[in-house]
């Protein structure tokens, strides 16, 4: 079966993407530049209402959260984030680290709760580790649907003759781009849709084997 690598720009097609919202300057733009030495892109968020408004327009990998903010509570963002894309790592900042604050952040999801003040290398380590995490639920998902795929064209047997095209409809860059190479690896030809009207676009232009659908009903498991 084709592997996938577990570099970050392998996994996430690219530089990972990261949303930090810390309305404190100094911290996040420490941060900020620790995570773009290696090798991350950052969009940061002073503000809940902007951070939510850069999560409307972007897909991220991870969100880094301070709890106290301007204008709202940070874990009502959090909330939010889980809900529209629960299997997004959230990390927690706070200078106001409490037990109860701790217990209510992992009832959100949250990946890790790291107080206030922390080291470079202690954040870094603590990131790493949600998006090892992260890559390696990843890879088992798409191991998964590419044995799911193989066993399908098996049994289609003559039908695939003549590697006919996929059309592969997911949002999730990390997802879509894990199974496009491995179908790209196996021969076949992959038209990625990232939304429902490309994809309908797309079908209307060529005959695609139906295995894209196994494909979307076993990524939005994640």
């Amino acid at each position: 079966m084709s592997q996938v690598t577990e570099s970050k720009k392998d996994t996430y097609a690219g530089q990972p993407q990261v949303l930090l919202m810390e309305d404190e300057s100094s911290v996040a733009e420490g941060l900020r530049m620790v995570l773009h030495e290696e090798g991350f892109d950052v969009d940061l968020a002073m503000t809940g209402q902007s951070a939510l408004d850069s999560w409307s327009q972007k897909k991220f990998d991870l969100l880094v959260a301070d709890l106290r903010l301007p204008d709202m509570d940070g874990m009502e963002v959090i909330k939010r984030v889980k809900e529209e894309r629960p299997q997004t790592p959230v990390i927690v900042i706070t200078g106001y680290a409490s037990v109860p604050s701790a217990v209510e952040a992992m009832k959100r999801g949250v990946d890790d709760y790291l107080p206030k003040p922390f080291t470079d290398e202690e954040f870094m380590v603590r990131v790493d580790k949600v998006l090892k995490e992260r890559r390696e639920a990843l890879s088992e998902v798409i191991g998964e649907t590419a044995e799911t795929m193989e066993q399908e064209m098996e049994s289609a047997g003559d039908d695939l003759a003549d590697r006919p095209q996929v059309l592969l409809m997911e949002d999730e860059p990390s997802v879509a781009e894990g199974l496009k190479i491995i179908l790209a690896e196996e021969g076949y030809s992959v038209d990625l849709a990232m939304t429902g009207r490309s994809a309908l676009d797309t079908l209307h232009q060529k005959d695609f084997w139906p295995i894209s659908q196994r494909v979307t009903e076993i990524c939005s498991l994640l």
